[in-house]
């Protein structure tokens, strides 16, 4: 709780929002995406119809009208997850509308807890700065040990589920930062610590962290490396989780493209 709070003020301190009313006191909180939004957005959007569907980049208290007609959350999971979300067509499309009806049904399914849509290019750009400021509030907030993984998407929710466990009970005292790209299953998994006297022995326990998440990716028929390679940090986990055929064909591969090996040496093979 504690933690996550301090997360928020990290991702806050990037805005020039003056006003942010960020609930911290929720039960349950887990770090998907922070959950707060600029009051000045909220005025704006107030003015909008109130039957107009608001966006999931919002997650704040649902009013007591919302909770009667929605269901409660499971125990322990207080609606964590935020998707910040865009819209384009080259076809003669209501966007808008289509986009409405779409969050009503998932706001009567309960599917969706809150809602907002962006009426200005200004709002557009305050909601995604919440989704991209991310990375430097990590930076701001502590070290991190970080996993690049992605799993089936119908598998998503499950393996957020049981990661999310296995590192509160692998590191309790440290904040969970999950968020990625939904729509094809790849997440940043990370685990930022904010005890810069403990700094040392956090990092001491990457191998141990990354193994954990590691292993249940492929569990999971998923990949240890979903959008930033394997550069030279995964060499040896490429090795563990690629079999000998495997490795053969792509060492055969690099052979052909590149027989002097001049290309990005030491990368994806060990030298």
């Amino acid at each position: 709780m504690r933690l996550a709070h301090e997360f928020d003020q990290c991702l806050l301190e990037l805005f020039d929002w003056a006003d942010v009313d960020c609930a911290d006191d929720r039960p349950g909180r887990a770090a998907a995406l922070p959950q707060c939004v600029g009051s000045e957005a909220r005025r704006e959007q107030a003015e909008c119809d109130r039957n107009q569907a608001r966006s999931v980049v919002k997650c704040q208290r649902r009013e007591e009208a919302e909770q009667k007609r929605q269901p409660e959350p499971e125990p322990g999971n207080a609606w964590p997850h935020a998707i910040p979300d865009e819209l384009a067509s080259s076809a003669v499309e209501p966007l808008d509308e289509l986009l409405q009806q779409a969050l009503l049904i998932a706001s009567e399914t309960g599917l969706v807890r809150d809602a907002s849509i962006a009426t200005s290019e200004r709002q557009r750009a305050e909601f995604w700065k919440l989704r991209e400021s991310v990375p430097a509030a990590q930076r701001q907030f502590g070290p991190s040990i970080k996993h690049d993984v992605s799993v089936p998407i119908s598998q998503l929710p499950a393996f957020v589920r049981e990661a999310s466990a296995r590192v509160t009970q692998l590191a309790p005292q440290d904040l969970l930062v999950c968020y990625g790209h939904v729509g094809d299953g790849s997440l940043h998994f990370n685990i930022s610590h904010a005890d810069d006297a403990a700094n040392a022995a956090f990092l001491a326990r990457e191998p141990e962290l990354k193994r954990a998440i590691h292993e249940l990716t492929m569990q999971y028929d998923g990949s240890i490396s979903a959008e930033h390679g394997i550069g030279r940090l995964k060499v040896d986990e490429l090795a563990r989780y690629k079999s000998a055929q495997e490795m053969t064909l792509m060492r055969a591969i690099k052979q052909q493209l590149d027989p002097r090996g001049i290309m990005n040496p030491g990368k994806l093979f060990p030298r």
